[in-house]
């Protein structure tokens, strides 16, 4: 059968527990499975394992879409301090990359797929954040209408600064554009230069957030609020 989705989850765990597929394939075996539900883990390390064969074996990872779908797990979605109930994006830098590299790996095995969180496909927190919205300011194209079962906590990526580069440099260039901010040499480069620290520092100012040049969690969160 077609892979008509990958489906991003997190593992229910704090962002600072280094686990992999062997402790959640104990605990999906305690439960009953015949392995562990997902077919890839990414470690907080960044370092990506494999669970299920995502070629021959059906996952379990999303009742009632499991037959055409591919699980990715990212290892954290908890904060000690906001505690065990509450699903947040806490991926960092290492886990982005990995991620962006595994989906584009598995695109080009499955072109028709679609980039979705569990909570797209059942009503639940998991991943802790908008997995479809987020692919799609990764790939530079309009965000999808947002889920209205569960909405997504704050964005909490690692911070941005003039002199980063990469995926999450050419998502925030993405969005300062959308938010009408003007980039008007290079564009999305990807590169943190001069234009997209004075784009983001006008954003900052007319968001009356604060006005430092650097992407922190108050920025994510306002780049990327639904309807902001």
């Amino acid at each position: 059968m077609a892979i008509t989705h990958l489906v991003m989850h997190y593992s229910a765990t704090f962002y600072d527990q280094d686990i992999g597929v062997s402790e959640i394939r104990r605990w999906h075996l305690a439960r009953g499975f015949s392995d562990t539900g997902y077919h890839y883990v990414i470690r907080l390390s960044g370092a990506l394992e494999i669970g299920r064969s995502p070629e021959t074996r059906q996952g379990a990872h999303v009742r009632g879409h499991n037959r055409d779908t591919i699980g990715v797990c990212v290892v954290g979605g908890l904060l000690r301090s906001s505690g065990p109930t509450r699903g947040l994006d806490t991926r960092n830098t290492a886990q982005i990359q990995a991620q962006i590299e595994l989906i584009n790996k598995l695109l080009s095995r499955h072109p028709g797929a679609e980039v979705v969180g569990h909570r797209d496909l059942t009503a639940t927190q998991c991943p802790g954040y908008d997995a479809a919205a987020w692919w799609a300011s990764v790939n530079q194209r309009p965000a999808p209408a947002p889920n209205p079962v569960v909405s997504a906590p704050a964005w909490s990526f690692d911070y941005l600064r003039q002199g980063d580069r990469g995926a999450l440099v050419r998502a925030v260039q993405t969005a300062l554009m959308a938010r009408g901010e003007r980039l008007p040499r290079w564009g999305a480069d990807g590169v943190f230069g001069s234009e997209t620290d004075k784009a983001l520092r006008g954003f900052q100012s007319a968001a009356m957030i604060g006005v430092d040049g650097i992407v922190g969690p108050v920025t994510w969160a306002a780049l990327f609020s639904a309807g902001g």
